[in-house]
């Protein structure tokens, strides 16, 4: 067993990764519309997102299955480090191929970083990892406000290559923490680990479990909101309304702020398995879906669009913690990270199908 001081490192180890994830998300959307102007690549505006969810979700089952076979922090720190690489790429990016190619190299990064952390969770914070979730979204906070700030800020000031580069001393420190504090209990050899390689596990883990069906429907479904909504606003602002980067900045705050608000309320609500929580939580995703609609339509202001953003934000943030934690009691200790991975999945997915949709909607209109 580890010690309490390295578990709580190991536990920042995670918090400080989700930051840096976090910044990464958000100073992009914040800078994209720029980028894309600079580098002639509007066809590609979509594309730069959904290639990162689909990279960070079609590898996800190998990993999150190496991850319960092999130990977390292994493939932790290959994720991290995969994830460092990719945002190195895409501030060096020279062009709309470039960047999405770039994204690729995050999302397999981040395919491998997601599933070791979660499982993680389960083995540094136990039955307390409701309340974890609770403190990730202290840190989602920070990082999805200061994200948004620091996009505009690079992006009208001194460039956004310079402000991807920020990201990468923070993935650096997760990496060392995460060596620290993270355990690396390999549960098999890796030959065995590869032998006992099912792919279509979480498949059957869904078709054969209708209360993991209806698990991953409300995960694809919340990533699909959440993803379209960062993608849009900052083109909404921009390039509707005219508006400058550090403009649509305070719209994207609104909706990463809500979401940690939200991650905190679900993280406590989880440990007490409130379903009253949830029905509420998909009641203020609808509403803010609605309001968000009516205002693209007749423009009313950015601070109605930040209102709307915020409700969305809370509505998804609540939604995540209460279904992850719902999987992993259902998978058990020893598939944590596998049972992460298929709401991982779903939600990615959701996302994906979402940020192409709403690519086709930007290239056309």
């Amino acid at each position: 067993m580890f010690s309490e001081p390295r578990r709580t490192i190991g536990l920042a180890a995670i918090l400080i990764g989700i930051a840096a994830s976090a910044l990464m998300q958000t100073l992009l959307s914040t800078a994209m519309p720029r980028i894309a102007s600079e580098l002639d690549a509007a066809d590609a505006y979509g594309w730069v997102f959904a290639s990162y969810l689909l990279a960070s979700t079609l590898p996800m089952p190998l990993f999150g299955h190496l991850a319960d076979h092999r130990g977390r922090r292994t493939l932790l720190l290959w994720g991290v480090g995969g994830f460092l690489c990719g945002t190195a790429w895409v501030a060096l990016a020279s062009s709309g191929a470039a960047l999405v190619a770039a994204r690729v190299v995050q999302g397999v990064g981040a395919a491998a970083l997601v599933p070791a952390a979660l499982g993680a969770v389960g083995d540094l914070a136990g039955s307390r990892r409701g309340r974890f979730f609770g403190a990730v979204g202290i840190i989602q906070v920070v990082a999805n406000v200061a994200g948004p700030l620091l996009g505009g800020w690079f992006t009208d000031g001194p460039g956004w290559r310079l402000g991807f580069w920020v990201v990468v001393p923070v993935g650096l420190l997760a990496m060392a923490a995460a060596a620290i504090g993270v355990p690396n209990t390999a549960r098999s050899s890796w030959p065995d680990a590869w032998r006992s390689l099912d792919l279509l596990e979480p498949v059957r883990t869904v078709v054969g479990d209708p209360v993991m069906r209806r698990i991953c429907g409300g995960a694809c479904l919340a990533g699909a909101v959440l993803m379209v909504a960062t993608v849009y606003l900052p083109f909404l602002v921009q390039a509707r309304f005219g508006g400058s980067a550090t403009d649509s900045s305070a719209a994207l705050i609104a909706l990463m702020a809500g979401v940690g608000v939200g991650s905190m309320l679900g993280g406590r609500a989880a440990d007490r398995r409130s379903q009253l929580v949830g029905r509420a939580s998909w009641v203020a995703i609808g509403v803010g879906c609605c309001g968000l609609v009516v205002l693209s339509v007749v423009p009313a202001g950015t601070i109605w669009l930040a209102a709307a953003s915020g409700v969305i934000g809370v509505g998804v943030g609540t939604v995540m913690p209460l279904l992850l934690v719902r999987a992993q009691v259902l998978g058990g200790e020893t598939a944590t990270a596998r049972a992460s991975t298929v709401v991982q999945l779903a939600r990615n997915l959701g996302g994906a199908v979402g940020t192409v949709l709403l690519g086709l909607f930007v290239a056309t209109g």
